[in-house]
């Protein structure tokens, strides 16, 4: 079972042989912030995450991994969505056609034939929470960033298939589309950027 971030980071540092400290002075950051990182009790931003990940030369097959439960997503999650079975089959185009999650999200509305009331209302029953149209409205529109756990409720809402959530969560939480593909390709072998317009 993979481990939450703050044991993955641990364990990505020890493997270096660095200290806290010398993470920290490394990525000028201060050491409360790696520590309390390690320990659990700090989130980390998906820059920062990629930052670790570079300094500490975390393999491109264990980034998208890395990132995802930096994210806050939760291990099970994360080995479901990187499956490298369900990767395969997520194939589409070409690496031309990246989507951000507000455009995915867009398209799978219209798939659904749904407005975006529709999808709050949905989405509202998927987190047994009210959800507003106009927080819909803001994400569809790229206003408003996505959430881990919002990210996931609507990958269920709108039916995202599982082998594309990876991509989705991690462009939601703003990483790089090339660093994305690279490492879903290192895990799958053929997986191929989401085009949501295809079923």
């Amino acid at each position: 079972m993979l481990e939450r971030f703050n044991h993955e980071l641990k364990a990505y540092r020890l493997i270096t042989g660095q200290s806290q400290s010398q993470l920290a002075r490394a990525l000028d950051l201060d050491h409360s912030h790696v520590s309390r990182a390690e320990s659990g009790q700090r989130f980390i931003t998906a820059e920062r995450a990629e930052w670790f990940a570079n300094y500490l030369v975390i393999p491109y097959e264990e980034r998208a991994q890395f990132y995802l439960l930096a994210a806050g997503h939760a291990p099970d999650i994360v080995s479901n969505i990187l499956n490298p079975a369900f990767l395969q089959l997520s194939m589409n185009n070409s690496m031309n056609n990246s989507y951000t999650p507000n455009e995915i999200l867009a398209i799978h509305l219209s798939k659904q034939g749904w407005s975006q009331a529709e999808l709050a209302r949905v989405t509202s029953d998927v987190r047994n929470k009210k959800t507003h149209p106009s927080s819909i409205a803001k994400i569809v529109s790229g206003v408003n960033k996505i959430g881990s756990t919002f990210a996931e409720e609507l990958a269920i809402a709108v039916d995202i298939p599982m082998g594309y959530r990876a991509e989705f969560f991690l462009l939601s939480r703003g990483h790089d589309f090339t660093e994305i593909y690279e490492s879903l390709t290192a895990i799958g072998g053929t997986v191929k950027p989401l085009d949501p317009a295809l079923p």
